[in-house]
C-alpha cells in the first residue's frame, strides 16, 4: 500500500487563517527553544540553531534561515512529541510567537503516528503569515484540517479529499509537530530569517 499527498507543501490547499488571541493562561510547554535538542527537533533544508533576541520576551528563540532559491527543496523543522502529550480534554490548541524578515508563509501540521485502517496517513495543518515583528499565534485544534490523500492498494484507488477535522480517537497518537516553509512564488530571492519561540498547548478555560 502506497499513500501520496496531493499537494506539498500544503500552502496550496490550505487556506485557514490563524486565530491571534490574548493569553489564555500559562500553558504546556513543548518546547521553550533555549537549547536545541537533536533528539526531539529534526531540521529539513534549512539551517537552524538557538539565538539570543533582543527582545526581553525572547530571551532565546529558534533561528531557522532558508535558502528559497535551492530547488527542489522541502523546509521544515519536525518536533517530535510522545504520543498522548495532546489531550483535548485538557487543551484547546497549541500557541507560539512568531516573527520573520519577510511575510511568508509557514504551515504549523500535527502528524498521527500510524495509518489508519482505511489506509489514511492522517496530517492535520493551518497556514500562518510570518511579519517582521514578534506575533503570538494561537490555534485552536478544530482549525486544523486534513489535506486530500490518495491511497493505493491491491491494484484499487482511494482517495480522501481533505478538509476533515481531527477525528477524536487521532489526538492520542500524534507524534510530531511539522514547522513547514512556503517557497512558492519566491523566485531566486535571497535566504530568510524565521524566529519560533515558546510552543506549548493552551488550556482549556
Amino acid at each position: 500500500m502506497k499513500t501520496f499527498l496531493k499537494a506539498l507543501p500544503l500552502f496550496a490547499c490550505l487556506c485557514v487563517p490563524y486565530v491571534q488571541a490574548a493569553d489564555a493562561g500559562k500553558g504546556k510547554v513543548i518546547d521553550a527553544f533555549n537549547t536545541l535538542d537533536a533528539k526531539t527537533v529534526k531540521v529539513q533544508d534549512l539551517k537552524a540553531k538557538i539565538v539570543s533576541s533582543p527582545d526581553p520576551a525572547h530571551n532565546k528563540a529558534l533561528e531557522m534561515v532558508i535558502d528559497f532559491a535551492k530547488p527542489g527543496s522541502y523546509p521544515r523543522v519536525i518536533k517530535s512529541i510522545p504520543p498522548g502529550t495532546i489531550d483535548p480534554k485538557k487543551y484547546s490548541g497549541v500557541r507560539f510567537s512568531f516573527k520573520s524578515d519577510t511575510e511568508t508563509k509557514m504551515a504549523i501540521s500535527l502528524r498521527v503516528g500510524v495509518v489508519g485502517p482505511d489506509g489514511r496517513n492522517p496530517a492535520y495543518a493551518v497556514n500562518v503569515e510570518g511579519k517582521p515583528t514578534w506575533n503570538e499565534i494561537t490555534i485552536p485544534f478544530d482549525k486544523f484540517k486534513s489535506f486530500e490523500q490518495k491511497t493505493w492498494k491491491d491494484g484499487a484507488q482511494k482517495v480522501f479529499p481533505g478538509g476533515e477535522s481531527i477525528r477524536p480517537e487521532e489526538f492520542a497518537q500524534i507524534k510530531e509537530i511539522h514547522m513547514v516553509f512556503s517557497i512558492e512564488n519566491r523566485g531566486n530571492a535571497a535566504t530568510s530569517q524565521f524566529l519560533v519561540d515558546g510552543l506549548e498547548l493552551v488550556p482549556n478555560p
